[in-house]
C-alpha cells in the first residue's frame, strides 16, 4: 500500500513497502520535474522525526512562535488542562471589547491548527472554547490563555506512530488544481 498526500506543490509519499516506495519515486521522477528530498523533516509547520521503527511528529517550534505572538512566551506553565473547564469558567460572562474578541478568535484559530496537527489532547477543551468564538467573554479569554499555558508546559509532547502499535488514519484532501495530476497518477500507478 502507498499513501500519497498532495498539498499545493508538495507531494508526500509513505508506504509499508520500501520496494514499492522506490518504484513509485522512480516513476514520478520519470514523468514529472521534481526534487526528491528523500526523508521528510518538516511539513506544514510540523517537524517529522523518522526513527527506525517509528515516526514522531511535533509542533514545538510553532507552539513557541504562537506563545510569543500572544505575549505568553514567559508565562507560568500549567500542568493540568481539563480541570478549569467548569460551568463557572465557560458560563456567559462579561463580553469582550472588539480588540480582545479578535485576539480570542486568533488564539482559538492557532490552537485549532495545533490540535489538528499533533495535539489531540486539547480537543475537548478547544471544542468548548470554539463555541464562544463569535461572542467570547473575559472568562473565555482566560480559559484560552490557560490552554496556552498548558502548551508551554507540554510543548515537547509529540505524536509517535510505531510500527504495529498505533493505528493511523490518513486523510488526503485534493483540490481542483491537482485533479489532472491525480488522474495522470492513477494511470501511472495502474502499472504497479
Amino acid at each position: 500500500m502507498i499513501i500519497i498526500a498532495l498539498y499545493v506543490d508538495d507531494l508526500n509519499l509513505t508506504s509499508n513497502s520500501s520496494d514499492l516506495l522506490s518504484k513509485v519515486r522512480v516513476a514520478l521522477k520519470e514523468n514529472y520535474k521534481m526534487t526528491d528530498l528523500v526523508e521528510q523533516s518538516w511539513c506544514l509547520g510540523i517537524q517529522v522525526a523518522q526513527c527506525q521503527d517509528s515516526v514522531r511528529l511535533t509542533q514545538r517550534t510553532y507552539i513557541l512562535k504562537m506563545l510569543e505572538r500572544f505575549g505568553m512566551q514567559d508565562c507560568k506553565p500549567c500542568k493540568l488542562l481539563q480541570l478549569f473547564i467548569s460551568r463557572n469558567c465557560l458560563s456567559e460572562g462579561e463580553i469582550l471589547f472588539e480588540e480582545d474578541t479578535q485576539r480570542y478568535q486568533s488564539i482559538i484559530g492557532s490552537l485549532t491548527y495545533v490540535m489538528i496537527g499533533t495535539r489531540p489532547d486539547i480537543t475537548f477543551v478547544l471544542s468548548k472554547l470554539s463555541s464562544y468564538v463569535s461572542e467570547p467573554g473575559k472568562n473565555h479569554l482566560v480559559a484560552a490563555k490557560r490552554v496556552l499555558r498548558y502548551l508551554q508546559f507540554s510543548k515537547d509532547y509529540n505524536l509517535e506512530f510505531s510500527q504495529g502499535k498505533a493505528p493511523c488514519m490518513v486523510i488526503v484532501m485534493l483540490h481542483g488544481a491537482v485533479r489532472k495530476m491525480v488522474l495522470q497518477l492513477r494511470v501511472l500507478f495502474s502499472k504497479f
